[in-house]
């Protein structure tokens, strides 16, 4: 029970920061999209 809440909590925060360090979702999914085909982009926020 304990394990889940830290779990909730650590998802929550690790959301909340994504949030602030990439503000727009657009380039967060084209971020993720990048990092999972693992090929080099140019050009990088």
């Amino acid at each position: 029970m304990v394990g889940l809440i830290v779990l909730a909590a650590l998802v929550l925060a690790s959301v909340l920061v994504g949030f602030v360090f990439r503000r727009p979702i657009a380039e967060a999914k084209s971020a993720v999209l990048a990092f999972d085909d693992a090929s080099p982009q140019p050009q990088r926020d």
